[in-house]
């Protein structure tokens, strides 16, 4: 484990300094964007996110890859779309994949402000997901 212990520091530096922090923590909103639990029949979209780091009006999500470097994804971005609606104080969310077998990090940062855009660009492949399930076609 003393390989992985770069891991941990943002972990334990965020507890230091007082800031809330949930592991493998589940989220969940309705259509409309309202905050459900995870299993509530009501929810619309879902999401576990492994590190949730939240002060007052900042937040970082980190989701830690034990592979080899994924393609970009939204994986974050859908998740920070989530949390916006979860934590309403938040103004803005780093974002960090964090590849267990390299010390590579990569940031991106998420504004409130810019929700609509996280939107335009989840929705999209949300409604594809409603029509393919509607018609039992996935494509690959």
């Amino acid at each position: 484990m003393q390989s992985y212990e770069w891991a941990l520091k943002p972990v334990e530096e965020a507890k230091r300094i007082g800031a809330g922090v949930l592991l493998e923590h589940k989220v969940a909103m309705t259509q409309d964007g309202v905050p459900v639990v995870f299993d509530s029949d009501k929810a619309y979209v879902r999401a576990i996110i492994d590190v949730a780091m939240l002060g007052q009006r900042t937040g970082i999500l980190a989701d830690y890859k034990t592979g080899a470097r994924v393609r970009p994804s939204t994986q974050l971005q859908f998740s920070s779309w989530i949390a916006f609606h979860t934590w309403p104080a938040l103004e803005t969310i780093d974002t960090k994949f964090l590849f267990l077998k390299r010390t590579h990090v990569e940031p991106e940062t998420l504004h409130r402000n810019k929700i609509h855009q996280l939107a335009g660009n989840i929705l999209p492949r949300l409604h594809k997901l409603e029509r393919a399930r509607a018609s039992g076609a996935f494509e690959p």
